[in-house]
Parts: structure tokens; sequence; C-alpha cells
């Protein structure tokens, strides 16, 4: 897998995206301990959920200028303006709830344009070949900044303030701006524009006609939203029913991210051996059984084991899942599908948490997470049964913008 490494352009993009996931642990942190502590517990929940739906109402809005500009210059620009909006933050946001919340949403904005752009460069800078050890290598930037850097984030946050962590996440942006200015432009190619409106409309086409595209982005969205209801459902196994408490559940995420980064890894190597359709349906059954298998067998051990395996399928069907997108999606409406991609898995993780919360109040804990997982696994089998995802195959240029 290093060997891609040996591309100057993906390697300056690869450590563009790990100074920016670390400097986005950091800003979690800050900003959650800035809330707290000058406005109290319920607008913590405000402001948080504030960011997540403005991502998801400007991921699909934004996508037409992904894909009408230079997306080099869109993810730089994006973090220069990052640059200043978060530097901001500690010095408006103090004084001003109202103006926090709008910092919050702005720096929201700038990510709703610098993820569909990134993971649309990375089809434009690697060969199809190397689409899977590239999407592993940039989603394990994420997992090692969430295991190394958050802890890290609260000691910085306890030891001298939330402000200097919103310098550092500020700093953060400007290092990967510099690393981002090196990269090749990624220009799209000439076509005649149209209305903006009928550009943004035109990008959810492919994810009906395109039968790859349907499968697919309906199969993970489905599976995020009964996936994420884990991370309540999870808490609550450990805590009630386990009784190892909140370090048992500490253990439990640990497992997780460990199974990711070794999913991560793996995943390059499988996919040469088995089709990147394939493996996305086969890990998304595991993935179910896994899930369900922790409500059905509650105990300690077991949940332990299936947490670690959790985190290996997890990944199994994220990294083959984001290389099928990036093939099958036409080059000049993929920001805008992967805008839309990104913007109903957020909707379905939030959806997800308030549906663990539901279905455990309701059915109880145990029966909650046998029911989730075996939702994803009977979402896996369906699209099986139907005849599998057809195989990703690079889609001409259809639409102007």
């Amino acid at each position: 897998m290093a060997g891609i490494f040996q591309q100057p352009a993906f390697l300056r993009l690869f450590l563009s995206n790990l100074v920016s996931q670390v400097g986005n642990k950091v800003h979690r942190i800050a900003l959650l301990a800035l809330v707290n502590e000058m406005y109290g517990l319920v607008w913590t929940g405000v402001v948080i959920s504030a960011q997540l739906f403005s991502r998801v109402i400007l991921g699909p809005l934004l996508g037409p200028l992904v894909d009408r500009n230079d997306r080099r210059l869109i993810m730089l620009y994006s973090d220069l303006v990052c640059v200043g909006l978060v530097a901001l933050i500690p010095l408006l946001g103090i004084r001003s709830l109202g103006a926090l919340i709008a910092l919050t949403v702005l720096v929201a904005a700038t990510d709703a344009l610098r993820y569909p752009a990134l993971n649309s460069a990375v089809a434009d800078l690697v060969p199809e070949s190397s689409l899977d050890q590239a999407n592993s290598l940039l989603l394990l930037t994420n997992r090692v900044a969430e295991i190394g850097f958050v802890a890290l984030a609260g000691l910085l946050v306890a030891g001298v303030g939330f402000a200097p962590a919103f310098y550092l996440d500020a700093f953060s942006y400007l290092i990967s701006a510099l690393y981002l200015l090196r990269l090749p432009a990624l220009k799209p190619k000439p076509s005649p524009r149209r209305r903006y409106l009928t550009a943004l409309l035109e990008g959810f086409g492919p994810l009906w006609h395109n039968r790859t595209l349907r499968y697919s982005v309906l199969s993970i969205t489905i599976a995020a939203l009964f996936g994420s209801a884990e991370a309540v459902l999870g808490y609550v196994l450990a805590v009630k029913v386990l009784k190892i408490g909140v370090q048992g559940f500490g253990v439990m995420e640990a497992l997780t991210a460990a199974g990711a980064l070794l999913g991560f890894l793996w995943v390059p190597h499988i996919t040469r051996r088995i089709a990147r359709e394939r493996l996305f349906l086969l890990a998304l059954m595991a993935f179910g059984f896994i899930y369900a298998s922790m409500g059905a067998f509650p105990y300690p051990i077991w949940v332990g084991v299936a947490s670690f395996l959790f985190g290996v399928a997890n990944a199994g069907f994220i990294v083959p899942m984001r290389s099928i997108l990036q093939i099958a999606a036409p080059p000049d409406q993929r920001g805008r599908i992967l805008g839309t991609f990104i913007s109903l898995t957020d909707a379905a993780q939030i959806g997800g948490a308030t549906l663990g919360a539901t279905l455990a109040a309701m059915l109880g804990i145990t029966e909650a997470m046998v029911f989730c997982g075996l939702a994803v696994t009977a979402v896996a089998i369906a699209v099986t049964l139907l005849g599998g995802i057809p195989e990703a195959s690079a889609a001409p240029t259809t639409a102007k913008t």
C-alpha cells in the first residue's frame, strides 16, 4: 500500500487531509468546552445540531460549485476561509451566542464544499486500480486522528483553555492549505453553463437512473440509519446490561477503532481478488450479523470480540463504497453525487441516534441491537437477490454544468 505514496500529488492530498483531520478533532473538543462553559448543556446540543444539519442541507446545494470549479482551489479556499472563521470563534463566540452559531454554520458550509471536492479529487489523481488504496489511507487518517488526538485535545483544553485549541485548529487549516498549493490544477472539462438550479437537479438523476449508484447509495443509507443506532445502544448495553461502565464502553470503542484500522489496511488486498461490489455486500451482511450478535449474546468477552470484528466489517464496506461511487459517477457530476451521498449518510446517522433510543424504549436494549443488525443484513441480502450491484465502470461525461 505504501507504493501509492510514490505519487507526489496523492501524498500531498493525504498529508493535507491528515493535518485537517487532526485539527478537526481538536476543534470538536474545544467547541464542546466553549459552548458548555459559556452557555450551558442545552445550547451545546443546539450548536452541534446546527453544525450537523448545515452539512446535511448544504452538501447537495453546493455540489454544482464543486463540479464547475477547480477542485484544488475549492479545497484550498475552504481551508483558508476556515483559518479566519475558526480564529474568530474564541474572540466572538464568547460574547455572542448568535455569532458562535453563525461561525459554526459557516465552518460546516466549508466542510460541505471541501469533502466532496476531496473525494472527487482522489479519482482525478490516482488510477482506478489504486482507488481502494487511496480511499483506505484517507479513511485511515480520520481514525488515526480520532485515536491519537481526541484525548490529547481534551488535555489541551483542560490545561490551557479552549482559545489556544481553536488557534491550533486554525493553524492546521493553514498547513493543510500549504500542502494543497502544490497539487496540480483539477479543473473540470469545459462545458456550456446551465442555470444553477438546473445543474443542481441534474445531480440527482444518476442516483436514480444508474443502478450501480442507486443500489449502492440506498444500501449504505439504510445501513447508516440502523448502524448508527449502535452509538446509543452500545453505550446503554455496556452500562446497563454488561455492567462494565463507561470505561468498558471506552474499551469497546477502542476495539472497534482497532478493527477499523486493520480493515483499512486489509481491504485493498481483498479487492484484488474479490470485486468491490461483492465485497461491499458481503461486508455489509457480516456487519449486520456481528451487530445483531452483540444483542443476542450479551457477554463481555464476546461483545469485545464482536466490537473488533464490527470495525473490520465497517471498513470492509466503506472503502469499496467510496471507490464504486467515484468510478460510477459521471466525472462532471461527481461533486454533486458525492455531496448528496455524504449528506444522506450524515442525515441517516442523525436519525440513527433517535432510532436507537426509540427502539431501546420499545423493544429493550438487546432486542433493539438484534433488530438493527438484522435490518442491515436484510438490506444486503435483498440487494443480492435482486441481482447485486452491477460492476462500476467509468461513466462518461453526461451533464452540462
